[in-house]
């Protein structure tokens, strides 16, 4: 599981790759927090990949706030959540049941703010987290 340690500030109709810099644990080394900020599984299976990320929207605008499972580079799962006119604070979640390969394979979370202008994400309710599951 990892955080941001700043607020990450996400331009309008741009999809922005998090950099989730700081590890609140990796069991194998599995995580890089510092260059491509990616989840690479070292043992195939079947892995829960999920992230969280709290919004922060305004300015009487209109959003359309999406958070992206990519593997390998390419979308794998999306959440278009509705639109927020003028929230403080909205809260996305995401995750799947993904296969890996315990070698190449890697996910990454990416954040896109549509419609109505830039958003901002805080550190505290911001996570991207991935385990294998026991099968």
């Amino acid at each position: 599981m990892a955080t941001i340690s700043g607020t990450v500030s996400i331009a309008n109709s741009t999809q922005t790759k998090v950099q989730f810099n700081v590890e609140a644990f990796d069991t194998n080394g599995c995580y890089d927090n510092t260059t491509n900020y990616r989840f690479t599984p070292t043992t195939s299976g079947k892995y829960m990949i999920g992230a969280i990320a709290g919004a922060f929207l305004g300015n009487g605008q209109t959003y359309y706030p999406q958070i992206t499972i990519r593997k390998n580079g390419s979308d794998h799962r999306v959440s278009y959540n509705t639109y927020a006119t003028n929230a403080y604070e909205q809260q996305l979640n995401i995750h799947s049941v993904v296969e890996a390969n315990g070698s190449t394979d890697y996910f990454e979370i990416f954040l896109y703010m549509g419609g109505g202008g830039s958003g901002n994400f805080n550190t505290t309710n911001t996570v991207f987290y991935g385990y294998k599951l026991i099968t």
